[in-house]
């Protein structure tokens, strides 16, 4: 789907639910006004999207629940063009990458696929105001060595909720060395992190230095 007029779907006033399927492909903005909206790229193409706005707003005290799911779709993402969706889910069968070196991402996710951070350095960061719900993969670069290399992280501003995350770690130049205090940060928890819910290394991975969780 495509438009001259750059938008590729819109919708004003009202609950839409929108599915892309496999052999679909989405050209321009997304737009979906007020209401409890969802979107789901089933398989569908979503790399000529060039925003994809939930509505109103990222505020769930309109009682307006908007989400955005990647199911069986994966591709790379800009961060600042996700927008106004209270809920973003990635399902096992996707990868969803970011191409920013800061990435803001303001909703409550749950991912059971992979968000991926690796690009071959390690300046990348994304950042999720919201409640994080895990259970997939969070693919990062780290330099392995001392501690002073660099590393991708990703921060959660809001709660930890369950669920365990695999960290598919990619070393990047680093030659080994011992760390001192928390090690390598990679994964920050501003708000509760519950008995149940971790992150794990990769056990088929083998990297000579620690690996903090926070």
């Amino acid at each position: 789907m495509s438009a001259t007029s750059a938008m590729g779907i819109y919708n004003d006033a009202g609950d839409s639910v929108i599915t892309v399927a496999t052999g679909a492909t989405v050209i321009g903005s997304i737009s979906l006004g007020d209401g409890s909206d969802q979107l789901s790229f089933v398989g569908g193409d979503f790399s000529g999207v060039t925003t994809f706005d939930g509505g109103d707003d990222a505020d769930v005290a309109d009682t307006f629940i908007d989400t955005l799911t990647f199911d069986g779709s994966s591709g790379l993402l800009s961060a600042a063009d996700v927008i106004n969706w209270e809920m973003i889910l990635i399902e096992a069968d996707s990868n969803i990458a970011f191409d920013g070196v800061e990435n803001l991402v303001t909703a409550n996710l749950s991912s059971t696929g992979e968000i991926n951070l690796q690009d071959g350095s390690t300046d990348d960061n994304l950042t999720q105001i919201g409640d994080f719900n895990g259970g997939g993969t969070l693919s990062l670069d780290v330099v392995a060595d001392d501690g002073s290399g660099g590393a991708d992280t990703f921060t959660i501003q809001g709660d930890l909720i369950s669920g365990t995350t695999v960290l598919n770690i990619a070393n990047v130049g680093g030659a080994g060395g011992e760390t001192t205090g928390d090690g390598i940060l990679l994964v920050t928890v501003a708000g509760n992190s519950p008995p149940g819910a971790s992150a794990s290394l990769d056990s088929t991975l083998l990297i000579p230095h620690s690996l903090a969780v926070t």
